[in-house]
């Protein structure tokens, strides 16, 4: 049996996808080291997996994320910087004979080539290359109006990619290395019918779709009703004025109960009385919620979008930062859901938006395919199989070096 190494971004929405994943390679028989931070630590630990640290060797904070890609991309670098001696003596330690790292952590990108360990990536949102990016032009021209508006990060930027050259004698990096370290496997944790132009990736991209992870909460008690839930996430969630106009859209119906989860930078009290047909908490069991949900107003995050689509569950999105305008609009190109921008959430367009996903079908019934689509992919179950078959021929490969005359 094989022993893994996964290193991830300390992220709930990088950090969920993988423990299925997790448990499945524990359940048959395998060892998994997971490097994340001490938050995610009971979570991994209940996957089965063996939870390591690396909180306090980095400055990354996920929890308070940046609008402008540069500033991230600079981030992501200096992190780079700061963990490469870290991993590099950790896990020539450990000697795991795989490892598996985020898509976002370049540090395991560059600790996989520096120790010469077989390596694969794991892609919890879209993958990225020219085609996709060409598709999503807003995108990319926020990226272009990054580059120009945030200038002394980007000279900064080039002084870290200069350093980690000249220290590790590594390709100088350039900002988009730091969004997709692809590997030699790379599991992409969605579908090739939501993936934008999946045809156009090589076989060493698989897409496995997702597994859910079942609630390990309490059930919240519910009327039955029509359920309306509203959540933008765990990073970009204290909009006070969004969840009083989302008030104002819908309390007081009787033909509709409203679940909001506001986060905890927001209590109940700050949103005054609440109308008899809506729950407010800090946090709810999504899973649970979206069983009874007709309808889901979301941030557009990729977890809370495909586990809408498992339960065929029509979205309204409000793109709140990162990536979440190429979902949203993923979505909205496939015909699950419709579009507001964040400055264009009045109480009119929120029940206009919602509305015609409650009235027209074809909504729900674009998000149900989807959510076949990814049921069909094979879940935890398939990277397992991707996971085991690369180390295999990681294996075969090393064997012929090693015997090959000098």
């Amino acid at each position: 049996m094989a022993h893994i190494a996964l290193i991830n971004l300390p992220s709930h929405g990088h950090t969920n996808p993988t423990l299925p994943l997790v448990a499945e390679l524990v359940r048959r028989g395998h060892r998994v080291t997971y490097y994340s931070f001490p938050e995610f630590q009971a979570k991994v630990e209940q996957a089965g997996a063996e939870f390591r640290s690396y909180a306090g060797v980095s400055a990354i904070n996920p929890s308070q994320p940046d609008p402008s890609l540069v500033v991230v991309g600079e981030q992501l670098l200096r992190a780079t910087l700061d963990l490469l001696p870290f991993f590099q003596a950790e896990l020539a330690r450990v000697r795991p004979d795989l490892l598996l790292y985020d898509s976002l952590c370049a540090w395991g990108r560059y600790v996989g080539q520096l120790l010469a360990l077989p390596a694969a990536c794991s892609m919890t949102t879209f993958a990225v290359n020219l085609p996709v990016m060409l598709h999503f032009p807003r995108q990319a021209l926020h990226m272009l109006r990054s580059l120009a508006q945030d200038w002394p990060q980007s000279r900064r930027f080039g002084t870290l990619a200069r350093q980690l050259q000249r220290t590790y004698g590594l390709p100088r990096p350039q900002l988009p290395d730091m969004f997709q370290n692809a590997g030699d496997l790379n599991l992409v944790f969605t579908s090739a019918q939501f993936q934008p132009f999946a045809s156009a990736f090589d076989g060493s991209y698989r897409f496995i779709g997702t597994s859910l992870e079942p609630a390990h909460t309490q059930q919240l008690a519910l009327p039955d009703t029509r359920i309306l839930y509203i959540s933008l996430g765990t990073l970009f969630n204290a909009d006070l004025g969004f969840y009083r106009r989302c008030l104002q859209a819908f309390g007081g119906r009787d033909d509709l109960h409203v679940v909001m989860s506001v986060g905890h930078n927001i209590a109940s009290a700050d949103l005054g009385q609440l109308p008899a047909n809506v729950t407010v908490r800090s946090s709810v069991p999504q899973l649970e919620v979206l069983q009874r949900a007709a309808a889901f107003i979301s941030h557009g995050g990729m977890n809370s979008v495909q586990e809408a689509f498992s339960f065929g569950v029509p979205l309204a999105l409000v793109p709140q930062g990162g990536d979440q305008g190429v979902v949203a609009q993923r979505v909205v190109d496939l015909g699950a859901g419709v579009q507001l921008a964040p400055s264009r959430t009045s109480v009119p367009a929120l029940q206009a938006a919602v509305e015609t996903l409650l009235t027209d079908q074809r909504y729900r019934a674009a998000s149900a395919a989807l959510g076949d689509s990814l049921r069909h992919c094979g879940g935890a179950a398939r990277g397992a199989d991707e996971l085991e078959q690369f180390y295999r021929r990681s294996q075969i490969s090393r064997t012929a070096v090693e015997s090959s005359p000098h």
